[in-house]
């Protein structure tokens, strides 16, 4: 299923700037059931109102965007929390040394398996 959003507004631009939102592009969604209930929503709130516009609808497109910048990702990058995830295993081993105050860049690369 394909959806199209348009909007406009004065920080249109610096909110999206500041979620890493540059551009149109195609995004793979993680939890799709979250978007389609949001854009469900949307059709009903567009059905009472079809001159959607203020806070409402603002609201609306903005819970979009986090959705997401949260639970999406370009079609040929790692989701926000596929990214996290990647990092568990370095938080709990880290939270295991918390008092060596010895542990550097090299022996965190070493828990995820990459180089420093």
């Amino acid at each position: 299923m394909t959806y199209f959003i348009t909007f406009s507004g004065s920080l249109v631009q610096a909110i999206l700037s500041a979620m890493g939102l540059h551009h149109s592009n195609l995004y793979q969604l993680d939890t799709p059931e979250l978007f389609y209930e949001l854009f469900q929503t949307f059709m009903e709130d567009v059905q009472l109102n079809p001159e959607l516009t203020g806070a409402a609808g603002s609201a609306d497109v903005y819970q979009f965007f986090i959705l997401l910048k949260t639970c999406g990702h370009e079609a040929n990058a790692p989701a926000l929390t596929q990214r996290y995830e990647r990092l568990t295993p370095l938080i709990q081993w880290l939270e295991e040394q918390y008092g060596d105050l010895g542990i550097g860049l090299p022996d965190m690369a070493r828990q995820l398996h990459m180089s420093p």
